[in-house]
């Protein structure tokens, strides 16, 4: 099996480690400075630099032939053109390509998979786009590697603080999870936020916090790595909140066993397909902050239903959202 992908987030690495630890050959086209991966990485795993040309990625040197392996390429529309050159779009599985709410993005990564050889999509919501490759194609669940997922849920169903975690950008609307606190603070409810994550958004979303007076409930920690950190962070939560996008994010948690409270309609790479409204998660209505707080604010006055709800949370990503699983169902899918 020959994989081929655009860059890699950090969360990505022990997925591509342990298909190259099961004789996967893969491929990494890095438009970024990948010198901060490079020593995580697998040493059979290719790093291979690529250049722009209008608006389209070309590796930099040539990348050896796939051998006659099946070939699996994560879905960058940047990349597409030289995929089709180098591979053949017939001979290629696209992975990861899913339904969004763009309809002529839609359209086109329709198009791109009439012509490959099959779907690996992250949920089953995005094989809608599969057409007559429907039955060449699969999903597995996009997800994470946890090491030692806790025993027991770390939820505290009487608890009042709140956990988010993702990147700090317009997509996530942090900025409303922050009015819902200050709204739930004035009605006499002292919750506190734990904000995990970083990115452009940062800034305003702190000096937001200020102006809001809620500094002394709120806090930042930045972009968290280590996995026992996040650990203490989690533990004794009452709901992760992802107000805006869900993301990858939402198994995350659910590897914690603290269950997600997410918007309905959240728009995310297929993750939000995992929560089922009051089995392993809940929704709320509007991108509304006097909502988001009269809905948590009601869930906290109901600790068995938290608690009923973070066990399956957290049994969901054990037996079918953990990062093994995934690898498993990925090399089933090319089979």
């Amino acid at each position: 099996m020959t994989v081929v992908a655009r860059n890699a987030a950090l969360f990505r690495l022990p997925f591509y480690n342990s298909l190259a630890e099961k004789g996967a050959q893969i491929f990494i086209v890095c438009t970024k400075d990948h010198s901060a991966i490079k020593d995580l990485l697998n040493p059979n795993i290719n790093l291979v630099s690529a250049r722009h040309v209008l608006g389209l990625c070309f590796p930099s040197k040539p990348v050896v032939s796939h051998q006659g392996n099946k070939v699996v390429v994560a879905f960058n529309i940047e990349l597409m053109p030289w995929v089709a050159y180098k591979f053949g779009l017939k001979n290629v599985f696209l992975w990861g390509i899913g339904y969004g709410n763009n309809r002529v993005g839609n359209i086109v990564r329709s198009l791109i998979i009439s012509k490959s050889r099959g779907l690996i999509s992250y949920m089953p919501s995005g094989l809608r786009l599969a057409g007559e490759r429907r039955e060449q194609s699969s999903f597995l669940v996009n997800s994470v590697f946890v090491k030692n997922p806790p025993v027991e849920s770390m939820v505290d169903p009487l608890s009042k603080k709140l956990i988010f975690i993702g990147s700090l950008d317009k997509r996530k609307k942090v900025d409303l999870l922050l009015r819902a606190v200050s709204i739930l603070r004035e009605m006499g409810e002292d919750y506190t936020l734990e904000i995990v994550g970083d990115g452009e958004q940062r800034n305003s979303l702190e000096a937001l916090a200020q102006a809001l007076e809620l500094k002394e409930v709120v806090t930042f920690h930045g972009s968290v790595g280590l996995h026992e950190l996040k650990m203490k962070i989690f533990r004794g939560a009452l709901l992760c909140i992802q107000p805006g996008q869900a993301g990858l994010s939402v198994l995350e948690s659910f590897s914690f066993g603290v269950p997600v409270l997410t918007y309905r309609h959240a728009v995310s790479g297929g993750e939000i397909d995992n929560i089922k409204d009051g089995v392993t998660g809940f929704f709320y209505e509007k991108l509304c902050p006097i909502e988001l707080a009269l809905t948590i604010m009601g869930l906290s006055q109901k600790p068995h239903e938290i608690s009923r709800v973070a066990d399956n949370a957290l049994r969901y990503f054990k037996l079918f959202a953990n990062g093994d699983r995934m690898v498993e169902r990925f090399i089933e899918s090319v089979k």
